[in-house]
């Protein structure tokens, strides 16, 4: 029971660099780049791979999926970072510091009626200053497609790839913008 208590008391994030001085200490702007998927593995493969084996309406939708997560993504981190009075612009903009987002996996997971599997996406934000890296963390989500039932029948909740990844990017947004809240805060 103990060790189920402390697990909430571990942020969502890794800190892979954090630089000291605080480079966040007091800013009140960032630009907030688009995230990227340069070398994507999609589950257990590249996604190039991943693509060759899928009709070209199945590439124009993975590439709108990716598209609305990074939309929700950028929603959600910019409505949790103005919780502390943090903008985030886009790139360009007043900001001094570049918060870069990386997706290096995607699992996008399935739903089959009785047996699916949760998506699991992977990234990598840097938060850098003077086009040096100043703070770097690690952050992963997944989301289960989920059900609900109405009376005998389950009733899934993210049954496509794309609820699922809009899921994420939105979860994933939010623990980003915690984190840059926390670092303006001084913590």
């Amino acid at each position: 029971m103990r060790l189920l208590l402390l697990i909430g008391c571990f942020p969502p994030w890794n800190v892979v660099v954090q630089q000291e001085p605080n480079p966040l200490l007091g800013v009140a702007r960032v630009d907030l780049a688009r995230p990227t998927f340069y070398g994507l593995a999609v589950g257990q493969t590249s996604e190039a791979e991943y693509l060759g084996r899928k009709s070209d309406h199945q590439k124009t939708a993975w590439n709108e999926d990716k598209r609305q997560f990074s939309e929700e993504y950028r929603r959600a981190a910019t409505l949790e970072a103005a919780r502390c009075e943090l903008g985030l612009d886009d790139p360009g903009g007043p900001g001094t510091h570049t918060v870069a987002t990386s997706v290096g996996y995607i699992e996008p997971g399935f739903y089959a009626g009785m047996v699916s599997i949760p998506s699991e996406v992977r990234l990598t934000v840097q938060l850098t200053r003077a086009g040096e890296i100043a703070e770097e963390i690690a952050v992963s989500h997944g989301t289960e497609p989920g059900t609900f039932r109405i009376g005998p029948i389950p009733i899934p909740t993210a049954p496509s790839v794309t609820d699922r990844l809009r899921a994420d990017g939105a979860a994933l947004g939010r623990v980003v913008g915690r984190y840059l809240c926390v670092r303006k805060q001084g913590r």
